[in-house]
């Protein structure tokens, strides 16, 4: 497969690399030579290449000073090594970080360095078709999770304007009701109070499941106080003491980022009352350097086995709205014999999106 850019060899023989172009051409593919690792540089600085040839050993450097300085310049280019038998070991090292193939320095260069290029440039084309394929996964992915986040936005709202309403309607009647036998001295009047109290809890968690499915809309740093209100919603909701604790002033300026690390909380907290059964939890939020890290642990009973982690808390979800952010879950059982489950998601930080 021809490259649409050309090919740098970097040689310092100058005739080698002449008839290195020259296998290539015959091959249909365009090269680049430059004999000198300074030289190999300023080209590389200029212009793109999907694929560099080069060899260990140059008159003002090493190949793999070359490797450092892009390293050093963010510039990470495929390369192909061309070693000597001397230089082995050193080939074998930048294979180990991350030479895509070798070509040794006998009889056989010219021979091989067509079908070496590629294969090396159908990898990378093939790394390059898979990394647009989990992206364009993961773009499905956040999609999916906003339409999923609009249902539930909109039964929230459904249930906080239709059933509660409702609910307060016939607490208000059942009040009235209650006070109307006390003045008729009805021995129905403690059975009406009963009745009022009951309305009045389904009503209380009526409301907690309607925020639960439509939290307050999460932008700037509007993520601390949501998970404020689902830890106090979550503790009345599951009878479980939870404490949230959020140190330092957190922004995350994507209200989509800040709505997941919500539904991963909120995801965190409901599996481990159900399947834990534990008489704490505690959340965290810490804002760190380089990353912002969400932690949910709970005092409950430990997982043994990675796999009931798969049934029991729907794992592939978490992952999914992890992924779909770019962050990393982490499950980290207690070490103590009393059991407990510490669970870290760790998002990416940059402070530059801090406001001051």
């Amino acid at each position: 497969m021809p490259a649409s850019a050309p090919i740098l060899i970097v040689e310092d023989d100058e005739g080698i690399c002449r008839l290195l172009a020259a296998a290539l051409q015959k091959d249909g593919i365009v090269s680049e030579c430059r004999t000198s690792g300074a030289s190999a540089l300023t080209w590389l600085r200029h212009n793109h290449t999907p694929l560099v040839l080069l060899d260990l050993r140059l008159p003002d450097m090493s190949g793999e000073d070359v490797i450092d300085i892009l390293a050093e310049e963010g510039r990470r280019v495929p390369f192909v090594v061309i070693s000597g038998v001397g230089d082995v070991r050193v080939a074998v090292k930048l294979m180990q970080e991350g030479a895509l193939d070798f070509l040794p320095k006998d009889t056989q260069l010219f021979q091989l360095v067509a079908p070496v290029v590629r294969r090396s440039l159908e990898h990378l084309e093939q790394k390059r078709r898979l990394a647009d394929t989990e992206l364009e996964r993961k773009d499905v992915d956040r999609r999916l999770f906003a339409s999923a986040e609009l249902e539930r936005r909109r039964l929230g709202q459904d249930l906080h304007d239709d059933l509660c309403q409702r609910l307060a309607a016939i607490k208000l009647h059942c009040s009235m009701l209650q006070r109307e036998l006390e003045r008729e001295g009805s021995s129905l009047a403690d059975r009406a109070a009963q009745n009022v109290d009951d309305i009045g809890e389904a009503t209380t968690l009526s409301r907690s499941f309607a925020r639960s499915l439509a939290p307050v809309t999460l932008d700037s740093n509007g993520l601390s106080s949501a998970l404020q209100l689902l830890a106090k919603s979550a503790g009345t909701v599951f009878g479980i003491d939870i404490d949230f604790e959020c140190p330092q002033v957190v922004v995350v300026p994507d209200p989509d980022t800040a709505m997941q690390l919500y539904r991963i909380a909120q995801e965190l907290i409901a599996n481990a009352a159900k399947h834990a059964r534990p008489t704490r939890i505690e959340m965290r939020l810490i804002r760190r350097p380089s990353c912002l890290l969400l932690e949910v642990a709970n005092d409950g009973l430990p997982f043994s086995n990675p796999a009931d982690l798969i049934e029991g808390i729907g794992l592939h979800i978490l992952r999914a709205r992890a992924d779909a952010i770019g962050a990393i879950l982490e499950f980290i059982p207690a070490s103590t014999p009393d059991g407990g489950t510490r669970v870290r998601c760790n998002l990416p930080y940059n402070p530059a999106h801090e406001s001051s």
